[in-house]
């Protein structure tokens, strides 16, 4: 699955991931606004590069797809999302994604993830997709639910954030045959 192809919706282009897409990307993982529902602290430049470089081996290797998000025309990256922790035997991956701060609110990734999950079932084969939420991102969960996703429980303290606290994470699941395209919600 190297490369992926390149994906477009009216107001969005999907392209593979490139070591250059760091600096665009620490709008979203250096700000503590782009990481609130993640989990993890604020990134400097150098550990977004090392986040690049892990997710190019595990695509490499067939265990992910992923893409940044450009405005059509535009090159850089405004959002970060595909297909991770993929189990190939059981034809199952967990959906992330994460937008830039700047372009929450828009109505970008309403439009642009049903094509992908459309693309994750029909394309890379998928029977089964997951997705962990923050509970406090009422946004997302809407989003998931939106696309037919089923809340299947919450994982306690799954997160430690840095002050020491630890949140928990809602999880989501999507079969192949309940994915209904044409009939969003």
């Amino acid at each position: 699955m190297h490369p992926v192809p390149e994906l477009q919706t009216p107001r969005a282009r999907l392209r593979e991931v490139r070591p250059d897409d760091a600096e665009a990307l620490l709008d979203i993982y250096g700000s503590p606004e782009g990481v609130r529902f993640l989990g993890r602290p604020p990134q400097t430049l150098e550990q977004v590069q090392t986040r690049l470089q892990r997710m190019r081996e595990e695509i490499d290797r067939g265990e992910a797809a992923f893409w940044v998000m450009t405005d059509p025309g535009a090159d850089r990256a405004l959002a970060y999302l595909g297909f991770f922790r993929w189990d190939v035997p059981h034809q199952t991956a967990e959906l992330g994604y994460v937008l830039a701060p700047a372009r929450w609110g828009q109505g970008l990734m309403r439009e642009v993830l049903p094509m992908l999950v459309q693309y994750g079932f029909e394309a890379l084969g998928l029977h089964r997709m997951e997705a962990r939420i923050d509970p406090g991102n009422t946004a997302s969960i809407r989003l998931v639910e939106r696309l037919g996703f089923r809340p299947e429980g919450r994982l306690r303290e799954r997160t430690l954030q840095a002050d020491g606290s630890r949140d928990d994470l809602l999880t989501f699941g999507l079969l192949r045959p309940e994915f209904r395209p044409d009939d969003l919600r």
